[in-house]
Formats: C-alpha cells, structure tokens, sequence
C-alpha cells in the first residue's frame, strides 16, 4: 500500500547512471505551526543570548576602565590635597616663633604669678563666705526636722554670694 511512495524508482535505461524518480503519489508536507515557531525562537534565542553576552563583557569592560579611572582620579586628588596640607602645615611652622629659654622660663613665671593671684582671691573668697555658710550649717544640723526655721542664715549666706558675684563682676569689666 505505501511501498510505493516509499521507494524510489530507479531507471536503468542509460547504463552506468542511475536516476531517481521521484513518487508518483505526492503528498503535500506541512508542519504544526508551534514547531515552525518554536524553530525559529531557538534560532533566534541563540543569536541573541550570543549578542546578549558579548554586549554584557563590553558593559561590564566598560565599568571596570570606568572604575579605574576614577580610582587614578581619587588617588590624584588625595596626593594633591597631602601636598596642600604639607605647605599649609609648613607655613604654620613658619608663622610660630621659636622661643628661647629664658622666654619660656617669662612665660612660666607669668603663669605662676596667674595661678597665685587666683589662689589668693579664692582663699579671700572663703573666708569672707565661711562665718555665713557655717552659720547656714549649723543651724541645719540644728534644726533636722525644721530646715525653714533656718531662712536668716540661707538669706545672709545669700547676699553674701551676691556681693561676692557682684564684685567680681566688677572686676571683670
């Protein structure tokens, strides 16, 4: 039944040449249209993922030379700020007077003398505040349980910071 559209018909009649035939029953041949797509998607995927990737090596060349650029970048502009603190520090060391032996031993003594004058006013400071702040002591240790019969003392100890705090102000002036 098919042995005929099967085989090829073969006519000897020249010899030493063979000729095929084609069947004598032709049928027409058709494909389903998902292989015909799914043919044409495969070879076009290819041809795309190939593209797709030699454009991603570019990309990723791309960022890489990007990178280093700016990295030579920031590595120029940290030795040029180095350089500009180096002058800027040198310029510094320039301004500042080299001091001699005995204008540091001037300056110590300045100091002293600073640091004795505050001690002093301190001392003077407490013992014209003492006799009130006693007083205010006294009377709490006095009076536990009733501290507001203790308000003369606070009061005179009071005004005497306020004098103390006024005359200094004064001498600050």
């Amino acid at each position: 039944m098919g042995a005929g559209a099967s085989r090829a018909n073969v006519d000897t009649s020249t010899p030493g040449e063979t000729t095929i035939l084609a069947p004598q029953n032709e049928l027409p041949v058709s494909f389903a249209p998902s292989l015909l797509s799914s043919l044409a998607d495969s070879s076009s995927d290819s041809a795309t993922a190939g593209r797709q990737s030699n454009l991603d090596a570019h990309i990723r060349s791309r960022i890489a030379s990007e990178i280093d650029k700016l990295k030579a970048d920031e590595e120029s502009v940290q030795r040029e700020l180095a350089a500009a603190l180096k002058r800027e520090n040198a310029e510094r060391e320039g301004e500042k007077p080299s001091l001699s032996a005995p204008a540091l031993q001037e300056q110590l003594d300045s100091v002293r003398r600073k640091i004795e004058r505050n001690r002093q006013r301190r001392d003077g400071i407490e013992q014209r505040i003492a006799p009130t702040r006693d007083a205010v002591v006294a009377c709490y240790q006095a009076n536990p349980t009733r501290t507001l019969d203790c308000y003369r003392e606070v009061d005179a100890f009071t005004k005497a910071v306020a004098g103390l705090q006024q005359e200094f102000a004064g001498a600050a002036r």
